[in-house]
């Protein structure tokens, strides 16, 4: 499985150059950037198995399935960062499902369970 590769356009003369990615996240197997309005998760592995693709496009199809009243991610396209795997999403301000889960004791006691679609 081959992923489109990720690109930066060049700036029009006299213009300021685009915005450069700026981390924001970082684990030993993934990093998740910002650049402007898009989100750019990353695996960080050194030789990409087509497994570590179907992981980002399983991901992907996780977000499409969850309901339309559920908070999300909208993914753009699972494609190519600087030579990693990666999943591009619209960028949204707010917490992580573990920040959310953390803070408020209230979800202490909610089951959270995720069906997913064959």
């Amino acid at each position: 499985m081959s992923l489109g590769v990720y690109k930066y356009r060049s700036s029009p003369a006299g213009s300021p150059p685009p915005a450069q990615p700026i981390l924001v996240y970082q684990s030993t197997t993934t990093a998740v950037y910002r650049h402007v309005d898009i989100g750019i998760k990353v695996l960080l592995v050194e030789h990409p198995t087509e497994e570590h693709i179907l992981r980002l496009v399983h991901e992907q199809n996780v977000s499409n399935y969850m309901p339309p009243t559920c908070q999300k991610r909208q993914v753009i396209d699972v494609k190519g960062f600087n030579g990693d795997p990666a999943i591009h999403f619209a960028w949204v301000n707010g917490s992580t499902l573990t920040e959310w889960l953390r803070t408020d004791q209230r979800r202490a006691d909610i089951n959270i369970a995720v069906r997913l679609h064959a």
